[in-house]
């Protein structure tokens, strides 16, 4: 298994890290604790965090994709495309995912860009929405 995640920055209290690692926790046990790795996204708050702590504490190996951002005064558009080619990287290449947008029903931004690549890339894969 490789486990994609993804979440808002807005998710960012103890209480959603406590969230995320008892689903991550589950998630590893239905499937025989068999994790090749975590990849995320590198952002320094929310869910990309906690699976960078969650890594160190389970000793999980982990995957860090940073966005190939433009240079300082590019046009937004660069960067919000250079942020959507880091989000697909990570969809594409996660076989489970466990996304953290600001609500259950919030498929808006990069979390739910993240989202919809998912299911884009794996229609039958396992998107656990925290």
């Amino acid at each position: 298994m490789i486990l994609g995640v993804t979440g808002s920055r807005q998710r960012n209290s103890e209480e959603n890290y406590v969230q995320f690692c008892n689903v991550l926790r589950e998630l590893l046990k239905e499937n025989n604790d068999l994790l090749d790795y975590v990849v995320t996204g590198g952002c320094a708050q929310g869910a990309d965090n906690f699976a960078l702590r969650a890594a160190k504490k389970y000793g999980m190996p982990i995957k860090i994709y940073f966005p190939a951002l433009p240079l300082v005064g590019s046009a937004k558009y660069l960067f919000v495309q250079a942020y959507h080619a880091r989000n697909e990287q990570i969809a594409n290449e996660a076989t489970h995912m466990i996304a953290m947008p600001q609500n259950k029903n919030d498929w808006l931004g990069g979390t739910g860009h993240t989202m919809n690549c998912f299911i884009k890339y794996h229609e039958e894969g396992n998107l656990i929405i925290v």
